[in-house]
């Protein structure tokens, strides 16, 4: 790093950071701020990320609750064709 500040490996003229730019190099709001990236830790990436994933997960639990329902009439199904065969072999 102190090569780059005064220009060693560029050939540029030294640059020096200020107080401020430091400041803000160090600060971890503002690094989270200035990664608006996709999946990034920026607010509003993680704000449009959540409302994905809570659709998300509102797409699966219906998904899950119509195979319980499926699944459950399936059930009464199969129970009530036990009793009839049962009904059967008792007479």
């Amino acid at each position: 790093m102190v090569r780059l500040l005064n220009g060693n490996l560029t050939g540029a003229p030294p640059c020096y950071p200020t107080a401020e730019s430091l400041r803000q190099a160090l600060d971890p709001q503002n690094f989270v701020r200035s990664r608006p990236i996709y999946g990034g830790p920026a607010p509003e990436e993680v704000r449009r990320r959540l409302a994905e994933f809570r659709a998300a997960l509102q797409r699966d639990d219906a998904d899950y609750q119509a195979a319980r329902r499926q699944i459950d009439r399936a059930k009464e199904k199969l129970e009530a064709a036990v009793e009839a065969v049962l009904d059967l072999a008792a007479r």
